[in-house]
């Protein structure tokens, strides 16, 4: 039980921690989406700011695509 906690917990805190992207940081290839950091398929929350008005606007990729 303690080993699987020991794998378990520290994908929680990753997955459960992770931040939303900018969607215009995204790197466009092929019509694919990809992280600016890591260069791989962008799976996970990004947003857009919206500078007329205070709002934020969220969406989700998922394998490079809008999900």
């Amino acid at each position: 039980m303690k080993k699987l906690l020991l794998i378990v917990l520290p994908l929680l805190l990753i997955v459960g921690c992770s931040k939303s992207v900018r969607e215009y940081e995204l790197i466009e290839k092929d019509g694919l989406k990809f992280h600016p950091e890591t260069k791989e398929l962008y799976t996970g929350k990004v947003h857009w700011d919206i500078s007329n008005c205070n709002n934020i606007l969220e969406g989700f990729y998922k394998e490079g695509k809008k999900d």
